[in-house]
């Protein structure tokens, strides 16, 4: 966008317009520019630092912590661009921005600019916010799920670029609670199947077995109203595959830089583990024990593939519940 002498608008007008878009996160003005600026960043940890300061102030990202309100989240996504959509690729670019920025630990560790590692770690939540919004704006169903399906059938299956994905494992977003009372686990609003879709992997949308979008922050959600978003929601990913960097800038920096909603509201919730048998957790035991470090601290009751667990229902498994899940969604995408 620029002046245009053609167009029967005061050149004032149209300066403030570009001035307006230029200063929106993803816009196509801003877009253009972090690509320039990227490009000079280089490989420069500090130089790419500075421009996730900028990025940050025109979001209009607080200096302390989210706070999870609906108007706090309405604020901060009026501050991006409505046409940004999850397979865009500006989502690769800001992603390299993070990893030049932020080396090996330095995001998962403390030190340094911390307001801004603080901030950069929970734009993630804001960007799964943003992504989801998008979706409902822009695609029509009764629920998230069939609107995202509407939008699914629009991309390719697969684990490229712009393409979205089932594969990724949902066991760390089906987090529960011991309920002594009860004598059972308890699922945050009764939710014991959330599943996970990627799209490029960067882009992550998380939901439940109702059909409901699952982010920390929503802007049509108050924090009283989003126990499961909050303890089992999406997050923007900063790496490209899941792999020791995703380790580093998107799982370790929770931790240290989760805002303080989030720390109360996700207390004394734990994830299923990832043993696919007994044998494995016996195997374990035995080969902590020969160190002399005592059990693997884990139990083959917790886990995930458990269809007698703690974490299983009716005799089904976390994880083929889960299954369930993505396979009544693969049949909304193939009606579209």
């Amino acid at each position: 966008m620029g002046y245009d002498s053609r167009q029967d608008i005061p050149l004032s007008q149209q300066l403030a317009a570009f001035y307006e878009e230029a200063r929106t996160f993803g816009s196509g003005i801003f877009q253009k520019m972090w690509g320039i600026d990227l490009k000079k960043a280089g490989e420069k940890a500090d130089k790419a630092q500075t421009l996730l300061q900028i990025a940050m102030s025109y979001s209009g990202m607080p200096e302390d912590d989210l706070d999870g309100s609906a108007e706090q989240t309405q604020a901060i996504l009026a501050h991006l661009s409505k046409d940004l959509a999850p397979d865009a690729r500006f989502w690769d670019s800001f992603s390299k921005a993070v990893q030049v920025a932020y080396p090996g630990d330095n995001l998962s560790s403390a030190g340094g600019n911390e307001t801004l590692k603080r901030q950069v770690h929970q734009f993630r939540y804001v960007i799964s916010a943003q992504q989801a919004q998008w979706v409902r704006d822009n695609y029509a169903g009764s629920t998230d799920e069939e609107k995202l399906a509407a939008y699914l059938s629009t991309l390719e299956e697969g684990n490229g670029a712009g393409h979205y994905s089932l594969d990724e494992s949902s066991r760390l977003h089906n987090k529960g609670i011991w309920n002594e009372r009860q004598k059972r686990l308890v699922y945050p609003d009764d939710s014991s199947a959330n599943y996970k879709v990627t799209v490029g992997f960067h882009s992550e949308f998380i939901i439940d077995d109702k059909g409901n979008f699952l982010n920390e922050i929503d802007p049509e959600k108050e924090v009283v109203d989003n126990k499961n978003g909050i303890v089992n929601g999406a997050s923007f990913n900063y790496a490209e595959v899941n792999d020791d960097i995703h380790k580093q800038l998107d799982v370790k920096a929770v931790s240290l830089f989760d805002p303080q909603f989030r720390k109360l509201e996700t207390a004394g919730y734990i994830s299923p583990n990832n043993f696919t048998s007994g044998l494995q957790d016996s195997w374990e035991d035995f080969w902590f024990s020969i160190r002399d470090k005592g059990g693997n601290g884990k139990s083959w009751d917790d886990s995930y593939w458990n269809s007698n667990g703690i974490y299983s229902e009716d005799g089904v498994s976390a994880h083929d519940r889960v299954e369930k899940e993505l396979e009544d969604l693969r049949k909304i995408i193939e009606k579209r």
